[in-house]
């Protein structure tokens, strides 16, 4: 993900600025740095900062994170899905929760990884 590669770059912060919206996300660096996290815990937490602001600030009802899609264990990505209408949310949900086994597939499981082993 972006976030951890741009969080080591101070030249990066006023691209994190824009994409928060805030300067809150120091606050959670340097709380994470003052924990010790790893890159997953950190991962969890500015995700979590995102779509608290996506609630927050562009007033979505509802905010869900999809994935992570991995290579190799790696994380390459979430997706998170915002929407206001019930409908969207219960699809989304939906379709996400479905295993697709092959890689590739446009959706796969909360944890699927396109090389396993």
């Amino acid at each position: 993900m972006f976030i951890n590669r741009w969080l080591k770059n101070e030249s990066s912060w006023p691209q994190l600025d824009a994409f928060y919206g805030t300067h809150a996300w120091h606050a959670d660096l340097l709380e994470s740095q003052r924990l010790g996290e790893d890159l997953d815990a950190r991962r969890e937490r500015f995700m979590k900062l995102y779509m608290d602001r996506l609630k927050a600030v562009l007033g979505y009802k509802y905010v869900d994170p999809h994935g992570p899609l991995k290579k190799k264990n790696r994380t390459l990505y979430h997706m998170i899905f915002a929407t206001d209408h019930p409908a969207a949310h219960r699809i989304m949900s939906d379709v996400w929760g479905k295993a697709r086994p092959l890689p590739g597939d446009m959706f796969y499981q909360k944890t699927f990884d396109l090389e396993p082993g």
